[in-house]
């Protein structure tokens, strides 16, 4: 009977081999997968047309710019997801409309986990 022994030693040998011959993936961005989370915070502001992106005031047309950065700079390569969460906050006064169309806005370019403190 046939020792089981090189069978084994040869298989092993295979799958070490496979393993080395799969590389690094060929792209030149980072893997983002280990990257730290983005944290956005977002307010809405009791006044209209005002928010505060990370403690910065500015109107829409610029918000809706950066978060669009924010979005692209932080979009995962593999899954096109977007590795950040949003915080927003909600000033008293606030125009609950704005407040919603932000929110369709954040979802529409990517930023879909937003935490809601008001």
């Amino acid at each position: 009977m046939p020792c089981a022994l090189p069978r084994l030693a040869l298989a092993a040998a295979l799958g070490l081999m496979a393993l080395s011959l799969q590389g690094c993936p060929d792209d030149s961005r980072e893997d983002q997968d280990s990257a730290p989370l983005v944290v956005v915070n977002l307010a809405v502001l009791g006044r209209p047309d005002a928010y505060r992106l990370n403690g910065t005031v500015m109107g829409q047309m610029k918000l809706h710019d950066q978060l669009r950065t924010i979005a692209e700079d932080n979009r995962q390569l593999k899954t096109d997801l977007v590795h950040a969460v949003v915080r927003l906050h909600t000033e008293s006064g606030a125009d609950y409309d704005e407040v919603r169309d932000l929110q369709d806005f954040c979802v529409s370019i990517g930023l879909s986990h937003i935490e809601n403190d008001q």
